[in-house]
């Protein structure tokens, strides 16, 4: 290339710099259930939905992604992935080693793992602490996996969540082992002056986005970068505390109808 043709290029390149050329944004489907089968939620589904929509409005306008939802079955959500029907899905599925084999995880953007519960004079505040203790528990959740692992534990059973934390209050029960989403609320409306959370959740359940291993490592790279900085700046705790996912734990009125404009938000990210 000349000097003449050379120099013609690089004024090209700085003009449509200077114009503001930008490539285009690719769009991202996203699937999710609005279920998010297994996990419990109790009558939060769809403050749980409204949650996730909004933070995923925030994390695009933090990362400049142009991002669509769809909604699918929790049974065939999975499959829909796998045939590449959308790009990537909310997910309640846990990193285990044989899952890492074929996704790839983001980072946890909303816990659903059990805590430990104790009366608000307690001083339990770790899960070793619980031995030679009685712990209410819910029937087939993970926390009876968790709690086999320490000798001595005397594990009560209970058929609810609010049937638990009373044995607690009114039996004596010495603590409780509970799904944290579940349970604050319950703190919160009923037995806030008596209870309290007294751990972080125990485990790694919840919900992350994941993709289909190597698909689309950017997508995820920017989510987690995007969750990061919408934590950093407070809009995390803000979301959460909106939709009654906080500690709070309040019921949301006319939440179809703030579902639906959140959806329409979302499209025109």
């Amino acid at each position: 290339m000349g000097p003449i043709l050379r120099s013609l290029f690089l004024l090209m390149c700085l003009l449509i710099s200077g114009c503001g050329y930008r490539q285009p944004v690719k769009k991202y489907t996203i699937g999710y259930d609005p279920t998010w089968f297994p996990i419990e939620v109790g009558a939060q589904d769809k403050q749980l939905l409204a949650f996730s929509i909004e933070l995923l409005v925030e994390i695009s306008k933090k990362e400049n992604l142009s991002l669509s939802v769809v909604e699918r079955n929790w049974d065939n959500i999975l499959q829909g992935l796998r045939e590449k029907q959308y790009d990537g899905a909310l997910s309640t599925l846990r990193p285990y080693a044989f899952n890492v084999d074929r996704y790839t995880f983001s980072n946890l953007y909303l816990e659903s793992g059990p805590v430990i519960v104790t009366p608000t004079k307690s001083d339990v505040k770790n899960v070793s602490q619980v031995q030679s203790k009685e712990v209410a528990i819910i029937p087939g959740s993970t926390a009876t996996v968790l709690l086999q692992k320490y000798p001595g534990v005397l594990l009560r059973s209970y058929d609810s969540i609010p049937l638990a934390l009373e044995a607690i209050v009114k039996e004596g029960v010495d603590v409780g082992v509970l799904n944290v989403l579940i349970t604050q609320k319950y703190i919160y409306n009923l037995w806030k002056s008596k209870l309290q959370i007294a751990s972080a959740p125990l485990t790694d359940e919840g919900i992350r986005l994941l993709t289909l291993i190597d698909e689309h490592p950017v997508f995820i790279k920017r989510f987690n970068r995007g969750l990061k900085a919408v934590k950093k700046k407070g809009i995390y705790q803000k979301l959460l505390k909106k939709w009654g996912l906080g500690p709070d734990g309040k019921e949301i009125k006319n939440i179809d109808a703030k579902l639906q404009a959140l959806m329409l938000q979302l499209q025109k990210s």
